[in-house]
């Protein structure tokens, strides 16, 4: 019965668990993140960054049918185009493990502990290792990861239903038409989907902030000894007011 933990955490402990590494993080809440911020990245320089090979192209072609390609040429606009789209891609790129990491270090506000990093021999323990598998977090964790594929694997029939007349009518179009056409049916499908995992994580964050919480109770024994060291030990109090 001491054992069970039915009792608020103190502050005193709460922040000593969370010195220990005890916070609520949800590492679907990251990806998940981590996805919407690059659809939503996409979807807001997508069309310029379709235009980039294009406008390669366009380059390439303007010099007229006299220009004769020779190696050096080649390796000359070859250095020119990679300089151009490294300068407006990778910045772009940046911006996505950005989101992610500010997404992680809000979700344990802002800790940040090295000795986590240390690798720890009691998680390669066979026994503890079966306590984890037969725990109720691996349960919970497979049935959520089931209804997350039942529910995005629904949503993208459903959307790719509703894309087909559009799809047919691709044939009939002109090609950069048909490209600019399929980018926004591919980045409008794929930022749904990325918003709706994103519903779907922070739902498991609610979950994952719950079992923080109960992991945070104390046991009476905690309690106890929370209590003694805070206010005193009240043998050695009385004692001490018997002497005076």
């Amino acid at each position: 019965m001491s054992e069970e933990k039915t009792f608020e955490p103190t502050p005193r402990h709460r922040e000593k668990m969370r010195r220990q590494g005890e916070t609520a993080l949800s590492r679907d809440l990251v990806n998940a993140s981590m996805l919407l911020a690059g659809m939503l990245l996409f979807w807001g320089f997508g069309h310029f960054l379709v235009s980039v090979p294009f406008h390669f192209a366009e380059t390439a072609w303007s010099e007229g049918p006299w220009l004769r390609m020779t190696p050096e040429l080649f390796f000359e606009k070859w250095n020119a185009w990679v300089q151009l789209a490294l300068f407006y891609v990778v910045p772009f790129l940046a911006l996505v493990p950005i989101v992610t990491a500010l997404v992680s270090l809000v979700q344990t506000q802002f800790l940040f502990l090295p000795s986590r990093l240390a690798p720890k021999w009691k998680n390669v323990d066979p026994a503890n290792g079966m306590k984890r598998i037969f725990s109720w977090d691996p349960v919970m964790s497979a049935g959520f990861g089931a209804a997350k594929l039942l529910l995005v694997g629904a949503f993208l029939v459903w959307m790719v239903t509703r894309q087909i007349p559009t799809l047919c009518a691709l044939c009939q179009m002109e090609f950069q038409t048909a490209v600019l056409k399929m980018q926004n049916i591919i980045l409008g499908t794929g930022l749904r989907i990325a918003l709706v995992l994103f519903l779907l994580a922070a739902a498991d964050y609610g979950w994952q902030f719950y079992r923080h919480k109960l992991r945070l109770r104390m046991t009476y024994e905690q309690m106890k000894e929370e209590i003694r060291i805070t206010e005193g030990d009240q043998t050695v109090k009385q004692k001490m007011r018997q002497r005076s």
